[in-house]
C-alpha cells in the first residue's frame, strides 16, 4: 500500500462554488431586491483511499480480546478514508461570522461515518498535527507526523472551535465556531471521515451544503442571521481494494 497524505495546506482545484445566502429577509423597503450574499464556499473533490482490514481478517484487530470491540465484518463491509477540502470566503466588510456548518450526506443510507477528524477542537493549534487511522479504524494523533504510516491526515493549523457530528450515520458534519469576542476566519479547511461501505457498493452520491450565522449591522444594531448554500452533489467512484 502506497503512503498517502491528505493536507490542509495542499492546493486544490474547486469543483463547485456556492454562494452563502441569508435565508431571512432583513428589510422591508425593497422586497424586489435579490438575495443577500454574504460569501461563498468552494468545494474540492473528495479524496478517497481504501483501508485494509486487520491482517487476521476476523473483524478484530490483532491481540484484541474477543468481544472487546467488534469491527465491521470484512465479509460485509469495506472501509475508506475520505478527505474533504473546502474554502470559506467572506468578501464583505463590517460583518462578524459566528459559525459555519459543512454537512455531507450519503444518499446511500447504508454508508455511514465510522470516525471523524477534527472531532473536538477547543484550543488553537499553531503547529503541525497529523493523524493516522488505527487498525480499529479510528483516527490517532501522531503529533507532527511520523514516517511508516500508509495514510495520514495533516493539519498545519487548526483554529478553534471545531466540532464533528454524525458518527454512525449517513449524515455527518463539521461546525466551525468563532472564538469568544472574535470572528470566524475564512480560508481553506480540511476534514476527514472513515466511511463504512457495503461490499457491493462501488459508486454513490454524496451531497454537501454549508450553513452559516453572521452578525451584521441593521438600523444601528448588530443582529445575528442565518443562511446557507445551495446543495451540491458529488458522484463518488470508490477505488477498488488494493
Amino acid at each position: 500500500m502506497d503512503a498517502e497524505e491528505f493536507r490542509d495546506d495542499e492546493a486544490f482545484e474547486p469543483v463547485a462554488t456556492k454562494e452563502l445566502v441569508l435565508t431571512e429577509e432583513l428589510r422591508d423597503d425593497d422586497p424586489s431586491r435579490g438575495a443577500l450574499v454574504e460569501g461563498v464556499v468552494r468545494y474540492g473533490a473528495p479524496r478517497i483511499a481504501y483501508l485494509s482490514p486487520p491482517s487476521n481478517g476476523t473483524g478484530q484487530s490483532d491481540g484484541q480480546e474477543p468481544g472487546a470491540h467488534l469491527l465491521p465484518d470484512p465479509n460485509r463491509w469495506k472501509m475508506y478514508l475520505a478527505a474533504f477540502p473546502y474554502t470559506f470566503e467572506w468578501p464583505r466588510t463590517g460583518r462578524t461570522f459566528l459559525q459555519a456548518d459543512v454537512k455531507f450526506e450519503s444518499l446511500e443510507p447504508s454508508i455511514t461515518a465510522y470516525s471523524l477528524v477534527p472531532l473536538d477542537e477547543s484550543m488553537p493549534v499553531e503547529s503541525t498535527r497529523s493523524y493516522t487511522v488505527t487498525p480499529q479504524f479510528q483516527f490517532m494523533n501522531i503529533g507532527g507526523g511520523l514516517g511508516g504510516f500508509a495514510r495520514q491526515v495533516v493539519f498545519t493549523k487548526l483554529q478553534p472551535v471545531i466540532t464533528g457530528f454524525g458518527i454512525g450515520t449517513s449524515t455527518f458534519s463539521w461546525r466551525y465556531s468563532s472564538p469568544p469576542g472574535g470572528s470566524l476566519r475564512d480560508g481553506s479547511r480540511l476534514s476527514a471521515a472513515v466511511l463504512q461501505v457495503p461490499l457491493t457498493v462501488q459508486r454513490f452520491t454524496l451531497t454537501a451544503r454549508t450553513g452559516f450565522t453572521v452578525s451584521r449591522p441593521l438600523l444601528g444594531r448588530w443582529l445575528a442571521r442565518d443562511g446557507n448554500s445551495d446543495l451540491y452533489s458529488f458522484d463518488i467512484h470508490l477505488p477498488s481494494p488494493a
